[in-house]
């Protein structure tokens, strides 16, 4: 990442580790048992909402990121 490319993000480049200046918030429909949302957040993103009608998914999707 070039951090000419991203500033507007937040998000730059300093000794090959990735800094992100303020999180970016993620709203997740469809959520599943929230995969993508846990590599959202291991990116250092915050998830504002997450929606899913699927109750063993969403009892899934509690158990792995809580909520």
């Amino acid at each position: 990442i070039e951090k000419s490319c991203d500033t507007i993000y937040g998000i730059f480049q300093e000794g090959g580790e990735i800094i992100i200046e303020d999180k970016i918030k993620v709203g997740s429909m469809f959520a599943g048992i929230g995969g993508i949302n846990l590599g959202f957040e291991q990116a250092g993103c915050e998830i504002a909402w997450a929606n899913e009608m699927d109750k063993h998914a969403c009892k899934t999707y509690r158990l792995n990121l809580g909520g």
